[in-house]
């Protein structure tokens, strides 16, 4: 291992971006790590880095790989002690993984933030029938089907050598031989930097999630069919924030890191539309509107009350599991925005000012978020101590 810090290769099949460099704490004062990333997209999916993809690196850690000699090359130049792996199961991502894996370098599995929906569709029959129904539509759903068993043993991942793991339920997502370095998640991180700052706290009122649905670039990255009809689904948040802010609560909302901005005010009417703040407005919000985003822990970390919003389409998408988790873990209500017209006041006024549940808050921060065996610390920093223990246990 390094004399200094460990160093780290970064596997990544989607382009790296300057909110990705964020997460990682390219830009901390302190490094705590040594990293290199190999962004992979360019020769694990060339049609979606044709569109998406950009030459030039947001940093000049980031290497744009083209082709497996480019990797070998990379590979052969430095002596990296692990390898994290954030690639899939293709064919291409299989060939980059067998090379790590010749090179005798450990991989790390990040399980920073789980989502309880993902393990509850991987639960549960009726939800996985529902979320694969609505991802890949029947005819696609029908030729995975009759390819199960061979496409299972086919895109079977290795299991990792170490897991850096922020809630309790890693425990059930990795094997029980595989070391877990207990950190925080990527949230959490951002909570702990934004509290360290001091900044003055200002109302926002409420503050929608934006998941860039109908428009997310991950739908193409993964060949999924979109949730909703763009069409019907955003003049649909619009009447609802209207009846909101008639009800005393401005809205705001906290854009997705991938959504275009030139379209904002189409989308979401005359209303403060925030970028890259996200963990700010959540802070100082008087109520959290969601779908089933990852950034709700947001919310639970400041203990801020949510509601769900849902759909009649979204009720029979790959988001239905994901809602119904996240609303009944956290005892929250959802509004269904298609029925709307038949509240009555003072029912939506129920929803908007049920009190939290402090322990259901507290329960969720500990399974997904910040588990009770996570030291205290930056993410980073943390995750170098623990590597460094690990492989000079190993050795």
């Amino acid at each position: 291992m390094s004399a200094w810090k460990p160093e780290v290769l970064l596997l990544v099949e989607s382009p790296f971006a300057a909110y990705d460099a964020e997460r990682f704490g390219f830009h901390a004062e302190s490094q705590a790590l040594d990293w290199t990333v190999a962004d992979l997209t360019a020769l694990i999916k060339p049609e979606f880095w044709a569109a998406y993809g950009r030459e030039t690196p947001v940093d000049p850690r980031v290497h744009v790989i083209s082709t497996k000699d480019q990797f070998r090359e990379l590979l052969a130049g430095r002596l990296f002690d692990v390898a994290i792996d954030e690639i899939g199961s293709s064919r291409v991502a299989k060939a980059v993984r067998r090379m790590i894996i010749a090179k005798r370098l450990p991989r790390v599995r990040l399980r920073l933030g789980l989502l309880p929906g993902d393990l509850l569709i991987q639960r549960s029959i009726r939800e996985r029938w529902i979320a694969r129904r609505s991802q890949f539509g029947m005819l696609r759903l029908a030729r995975n089907i009759l390819l199960i068993i061979p496409r299972r043993l086919s895109s079977k991942i290795p299991p990792p050598d170490i897991a850096l793991g922020s809630g309790s339920e890693t425990q059930k997502d990795v094997p029980r031989n595989c070391p877990i370095i207990w950190a925080q998640s990527f949230d959490y991180e951002k909570a702990r930097i934004l509290d360290a700052s001091n900044e003055q706290q200002k109302s926002s009122g409420a503050v929608f999630l934006d998941q860039n649905l109908g428009y997310h670039p991950d739908q193409a990255h993964s060949s999924l069919l979109s949730p909703v009809d763009v069409d019907r689904y955003y003049p649909q948040l619009r009447e609802v924030f209207d009846t909101l802010e008639r009800n005393g609560l401005e809205v705001s909302v906290a854009l997705h890191p991938k959504a275009a901005s030139d379209d904002v005010i189409d989308l979401f009417g005359e209303r403060n539309v925030v970028r890259g703040s996200s963990q700010q407005l959540l802070r100082d919000a008087a109520l959290v509107l969601c779908h089933a985003s990852a950034s709700v822990s947001y919310a639970v970390i400041w203990r801020k009350p949510v509601l769900f919003l849902s759909t009649n389409e979204l009720e029979r998408s790959w988001y239905h599991g994901h809602i119904h988790e996240m609303a009944r873990i956290l005892k929250r209500p959802i509004l269904n925005i298609d029925e709307l017209g038949s509240l009555t006041p003072k029912d939506l006024r129920s929803m908007i000012d049920r009190s939290v549940d402090e322990v259901a808050y507290a329960e969720y921060e500990e399974r997904f978020i910040r588990s009770r065996y996570s030291p205290e610390g930056g993410l980073w920093e943390v995750f170098a101590k623990g590597l460094t223990e690990i492989l000079a246990w190993r050795r």
